[in-house]
């Protein structure tokens, strides 16, 4: 029995008709009936009723669509998953990620890689930058979402950049200035800042921090944490403000848009920009076809 057999008795149990059925497959009505013929002598069975019109199946004939419907969607998983072997793209990509800011683009982009590659396993992995970093350049990672300064600070990475940003204030809902569509950074002098400890990012701690030293501001702080997610905590609990990427920040706010506002500052400059990056050392067809997907993901965001 061959795929070419499954596919004919298909073609004649949705149409009911042994002249549709070879139309539809291209094939003289006399050949076609040869085939369903041979099929049944190879079952040991009558499939169909050839005096009934519309053709009807017998209760070996229903039995055996069940059969032949899975074992042809089977067929078509195994040519897709072969296809994307031969292309090198099956197997496992894994993917890191430090931020709720990063699950969009994540998301989207795993989805548009499983929708084309089935036989694809895609993990991923939280956790802080430099122990990201330490993945990646060892090879247990095959990209990871950051911000711009820290990926310019690997000789041996590539990246790309997912969204422009500059940098962004987050403010307690309650605060006078969560309003504001703009702020500067003379605005924010003598308000509590809460700072994320220079381990958890250090290419983005120096980098906000050379930021505000250029603005001529120098921010009092008063909690310092170490996971990104408690920022956005003390913010909320009305410790103070934090300073971030657009994109972060803006995550942040629309998760709790009642109790959080975000808000640009006019007077700093771009390049706190939310990248992907990886080894130069370690690619594969599965990671650009992961770009491809969020590229995608970038533009309709």
């Amino acid at each position: 029995m061959l795929e070419r057999d499954l596919r004919c008795f298909l073609a004649l149990a949705e149409t009911r008709s042994f002249t549709r059925a070879a139309e539809r497959l291209f094939v003289t009505q006399p050949a076609f009936s040869r085939r369903i013929a041979e099929l049944e002598d190879d079952l040991g069975c009558q499939l169909v009723l050839r005096t009934t019109r519309p053709v009807e199946l017998t209760p070996e004939g229903k039995v055996f669509l069940k059969w032949a419907t899975i074992l042809l969607h089977d067929l078509e998983q195994m040519e897709t998953a072969m296809a994307a072997a031969r292309r090198g793209v099956a197997g496992q990509l894994r993917i890191g990620y430090n931020g709720s800011n990063h699950l969009l683009y994540l998301n989207r982009s795993l989805h548009e890689l499983e929708q084309k590659n089935e036989g694809m396993d895609c993990l991923v992995k939280r956790a802080e930058p430099p122990r990201l970093e330490h993945y990646l350049f060892e090879g247990r990672l095959d990209g990871m979402f950051t911000n711009l300064p820290h990926a310019k600070s690997l000789s041996w990475a590539e990246f790309a950049t997912v969204e422009q940003c500059g940098v962004w204030a987050l403010l307690n809902g309650r605060s006078p200035l969560a309003k504001r569509k703009e702020l500067h950074f003379f605005e924010l002098t003598g308000q509590p800042y809460v700072s994320y400890a220079r381990a958890m990012s250090p290419h983005a701690y120096d980098f906000v921090r050379e930021v505000c030293r250029t603005a001529g501001f120098r921010p009092q702080v008063a909690v310092s944490v170490e996971d990104v997610e408690e920022i956005a905590v003390m913010v909320e609990a009305d410790r103070g403000f934090a300073l971030m990427s657009g994109t972060a920040a803006q995550s942040f706010r629309s998760s709790k848009p009642d109790h959080l506002a975000a808000i640009p500052l006019a007077d700093a400059p771009t390049g706190f920009d939310l990248v992907f990056c990886w080894n130069k050392e370690h690619t594969s067809a599965a990671l650009f076809q992961f770009l491809q997907g969020l590229a995608a993901a970038a533009g309709t965001k």
